[in-house]
């Protein structure tokens, strides 16, 4: 059996502060490694990664993830209880209810759970 594949998002972010304070902010355990790098975990998983570029446009930043979750009402409700820049909860032709926000470098999570 070949071995299981397993791929992590390494977003840019223009401060690591920043980004460490949104991140547990959403519910989200950060784990630094030094002042540049950083690992994002929930419950018992590592999901994806933090690297500091201190150039970064936030503007321009045009990274994005997909996080599939078993109750993405929740999930919004939890989000946009603290930050007021959640998109709202919708509907998608393609059988999702779906929901976005960018953290403070402009990398943009959309958080989904299929409808059926």
């Amino acid at each position: 059996m070949p071995p299981k594949l397993v791929t992590k998002i390494i977003f840019p972010v223009k401060s690591m502060p920043d980004a460490v304070a949104f991140y547990e902010s959403i519910g989200f355990d950060v784990i630094m490694y030094d002042d540049g790098y950083a690992w994002i975990h929930y419950e018992d998983g590592e999901l994806f990664h933090l690297a500091l570029v201190p150039e970064l446009d936030p503007s321009a930043n045009a990274a994005a993830g997909y996080f599939h979750v078993p109750d993405v009402s929740a999930w919004h409700k939890r989000i946009s209880a603290t930050h007021p820049d959640t998109s709202t909860l919708d509907d998608t032709p393609w059988n999702m209810r779906e929901f976005s926000i960018k953290d403070p470098s402009g990398n943009l999570l959309r958080f989904g759970s299929n409808l059926d």
